[in-house]
């Protein structure tokens, strides 16, 4: 039995396939001709008998693989998460999408920190699609796109209740049929969550402007127009005026992560931070505080798309305008993640099926440990992690507490779902 993502109802998994063995074996079954009288009557009880044990074997089979997976989910991936949490202790909630655009529409809902049924929030309308979302403490912004049949253009979507109703913010206009659209590129917070900041690349392709609203008033202006290329924010810092940001094409392969600007707002000045010369910037995480940056550079793929391993893992300080290399790992293993712990801001990555933390003397600590690939980190605390493990198709989000060393299951899922991120009360 199934505890379906789509209504949360418990039922038998529709898409539910035996194994191959128990299909090579239903196959293999000889065909009796019941008419003939050379039928021997023990060929007939053995062929039953074997039929029996297929039959229970198979249901048997239904029932184990099924009966932990409280939620049948798509889509396991988050695109550029910024996770703003100082305090861990408040952690309440993931905040996600579910649902199908073409048919009723996607839906987005949360479910407790802890585990449990899960509670709807708003339907985006049809063909509308979640393309990347951030939180900040108990903030969700969320960015749709529209697809063929929508009524709207590029939306944000925004939440000041911890992920339990939303309100648009921002729109774009659609389109006339056939023509190109502006959009929305990337979308963060500010520093200190006080506003939203986001890019948007005209409909020629020739320019984008990057845009600051405040999400509760819904008054926005505009921070700098720059020609030529697509932004991609990652950071704007109100006190300085400093946004960081990479550039390059949107919908398009070969994007790298390799040089990453600064536009200081108040000076009208683009700098460059950061060049990796000749290395494949794979992702990036600036720490809480605006001090320094966590880089995962990988080598040219010999195909030239993406990055090879061997990886690594360095940081550069803003204020010192130097890199600090920390360590090269992950030869030959899955695709790593990084990011900055709350609270003391020390560097963690994934490995396999581990989350490591790399503490300020160069030593590692595993702080946790799953039963399949890590293949996404919603948060790393001192006192809690919330990750998924699996593949892309077939995950399982789990909350773990460091001191008891509980594990709950929060969700499972395969390919319908956008983790938003996780949320304070």
């Amino acid at each position: 039995m199934v505890k379906s993502e789509k209504n949360n109802t418990t039922q038998v998994d529709e898409d539910f396939k035996p194994p191959e063995e128990s299909q090579e074996l239903l196959t293999n079954v000889p065909v009796i001709n019941i008419n003939s009288h050379k039928r021997n009557s023990k060929i007939i009880i053995t062929v039953f008998v074997i039929l029996f044990l297929i039959i229970t074997g198979t249901v048997g089979y239904l029932w184990y693989t099924s009966k932990d997976k409280t939620s049948k989910n798509k889509e396991n991936h988050t695109t550029d998460q910024q996770q703003i949490i100082q305090s861990e202790e408040d952690l309440s909630a993931v905040a996600y999408s579910y649902g199908s655009a073409e048919k009723d529409g996607i839906e987005f809902f949360w479910r407790p920190i802890e585990g449990g049924d899960r509670r709807s929030a708003k339907n985006i309308g049809q063909n509308n699609y979640p393309t990347f979302a951030k939180t900040y403490k108990n903030q969700v912004a969320v960015v749709s796109t529209p697809s063929s049949g929508s009524t709207v253009g590029d939306a944000i979507w925004y939440s000041l209740d911890s992920g339990k109703s939303y309100s648009s913010i921002a729109s774009l206009k659609l389109p006339e049929p056939e023509k190109p659209s502006d959009q929305i590129t990337s979308m963060i917070f500010s520093r200190n969550g006080s506003a939203i900041v986001y890019s948007e690349l005209f409909s020629d392709g020739k320019q984008s402007t990057v845009k600051l609203i405040n999400p509760e008033t819904k008054e926005s202006k505009d921070l700098v127009t720059i020609s030529g290329k697509a932004l991609f924010l990652q950071g704007y810092d109100e006190d300085s005026g400093l946004l960081y940001y990479f550039s390059g094409c949107y919908n398009c392969d070969g994007n790298t992560m390799d040089k990453l600007f600064s536009y200081n707002t108040q000076t009208k000045e683009e700098s460059v931070i950061y060049d990796l010369s000749g290395k494949i910037g794979v992702q990036n995480v600036i720490s809480n505080d605006y001090s320094k940056i966590l880089i995962l550079e990988g080598s040219l793929s010999t195909e030239g798309l993406g990055a090879n391993p061997p990886y690594n893992l360095r940081e550069y300080d803003l204020k010192g305008k130097n890199f600090k290399d920390l360590l090269t790992f992950n030869e030959g293993d899955n695709y790593p993640i990084i990011g900055y712990r709350a609270s003391d801001n020390l560097p963690y990555y994934s490995s396999g099926k581990s989350i490591i933390v790399l503490r300020e003397d160069g030593t590692k600590t595993t702080v946790f440990e799953a039963e399949r690939p890590i293949v996404n980190i919603l948060y790393v605390g001192q006192n809690q992690i919330v990750s998924s493990s699996g593949t892309y198709e077939d995950y399982i989000l789990t909350s773990y507490v460091t001191t008891s060393k509980r594990n709950s299951e929060i969700l499972s899922g395969d390919q319908s779902t956008v983790l938003f991120g996780v949320v304070t009360k």
